[in-house]
């Protein structure tokens, strides 16, 4: 990345998000992929996605400013999953999927993100609908001590099946029948059924308004432990032969190698400075 690319907003962050990235690390089950030896790279994703989503609330950036943020995050993300895949637990491949989920869905403001969050549904799906919520809970607890990172992940899987029926629907009935009752038990064991006690745990961890706060809308419908609704997919995307999630990271990164070169293309390192 070229050094006009990296804004200090994001690599030189300021004391709130770096405060918060560390409370995260603390969230995070401990295994081989976010092991202590790795906390400052779980911090370095922690603080890149806490400046994005905060970047969202600021209206004196450029919209050109978090590219480089995106791509070194997307980067980061795309290396841990070849490690959980390999040796990482149920919880860590839980806690990345969450990541996952919350980054590309943030992502929508720029481009639209339904096959990955299809593939992301499929796979938290195949993750936890064998378990017991109680089961997964009791797991998660031994591992971690606190379910807030659990909660963020499970809302923002309820928020990617919201995405995928309408970009600005709110919950009108239950998720689907493998996410409502994890989403169900674990809000009624917290005691969060209206929307500014959810917004309140969920705002731990990396947030904004126009992604996270659909799920604190939802939270009265999603606490109500009824029947299941079916699972609603993006278009022509199966259980058994996920959509292909490389086409929008691709189109994403050629987005952003053709801003860089329409406006930088041609130019010596000083000419760049002085742009």
């Amino acid at each position: 990345m070229h050094e006009d690319c990296r804004t200090l907003y994001f690599y030189n962050p300021n004391e709130k998000i770096i405060k918060a990235a560390l409370e995260d690390v603390a969230r995070f089950p401990v295994g081989l992929v976010f092991s202590r030896e790795q906390a400052p790279r779980t911090k370095r994703l922690l603080q890149g996605m806490h400046g994005f989503a905060h970047a969202q609330t600021r209206f004196d950036i450029g919209w050109t400013a978090p590219w480089a943020n995106i791509y070194d995050v997307s980067y980061l993300l795309a290396q841990l999953q070849v490690e959980v895949e390999q040796h990482g637990s149920l919880e860590e491949q839980i806690a990345l999927i969450g990541c996952q989920m919350q980054f590309f869905g943030n992502l929508t403001v720029f481009c639209e993100q339904t096959d990955i969050q299809g593939h992301l549904l499929n796979r938290l799906e195949q993750t936890i609908a064998f378990m017991e919520p109680s089961t997964l809970c009791t797991r998660w607890l031994e591992a971690t001590g606190s379910l807030d990172l659990l909660l963020w992940t499970l809302c923002n899987a309820g928020v990617s099946v919201l995405h995928l029926t309408g970009p600005r629907s709110l919950a009108t009935e239950l998720l689907p029948n493998w996410l409502q009752p994890a989403v169900g038990y674990i809000l009624g064991r917290l005691q969060l059924t209206q929307p500014d006690d959810l917004r309140a745990c969920l705002m731990q961890m990396p947030y904004t308004d126009l992604w996270n706060d659909r799920a604190c809308q939802s939270a009265p419908v999603w606490s109500n432990m009824g029947v299941a609704s079916p699972y609603p997919r993006s278009k022509g995307c199966r259980r058994s032969c996920p959509a292909p999630v490389p086409t929008k990271f691709e189109k994403l990164r050629k987005d952003f190698d053709y801003w860089f070169e329409t406006d930088y293309g041609g130019m010596s390192d000083d000419e760049m400075v002085d742009e």
